[in-house]
């Protein structure tokens, strides 16, 4: 799925809520039949014809997303400049290529609590 956001912000926002709610959705199912989604967020250009949308920015977004973890959600550099007081980003390494930060995938808390007691 691909998604346009006006804000930055708003698309991280997203994202995080969207990850979050597959947690709450899924809590009672098994870990084999759950969905994990991995988002990319990138912040460029990108060019609208007709239905479609790519550039650039489309391409970055793509990449990141294949970086992230099932459950996570990758932002490039611009993306976190302009959301750092905002999101909470993490950055674990650097990238020659594609520098990238990680947002760590939302913690499903009760299946956290149920692993401690087991």
């Amino acid at each position: 799925m691909l998604a346009e956001f006006p804000s930055v912000v708003d698309a991280v926002r997203c994202a995080a809520e969207w990850q979050r709610g597959m947690i709450d959705r899924e809590a009672g199912m098994p870990e084999d039949r759950r969905i994990r989604f991995r988002i990319g967020i990138n912040l460029g250009d990108v060019i609208v014809e007709d239905d479609d949308i790519f550039g650039d920015g489309v391409n970055v977004a793509a990449r990141l997303e294949a970086l992230a973890e099932p459950g996570g959600i990758c932002i490039s550099r611009v993306v976190r400049d302009q959301v750092r007081d905002s999101a909470g980003a993490e950055r674990p390494g650097r990238s020659a290529y594609l520098p990238a930060c990680r947002c760590a995938a939302p913690v499903d808390r009760r299946a956290a609590l149920r692993q401690s007691r087991q």
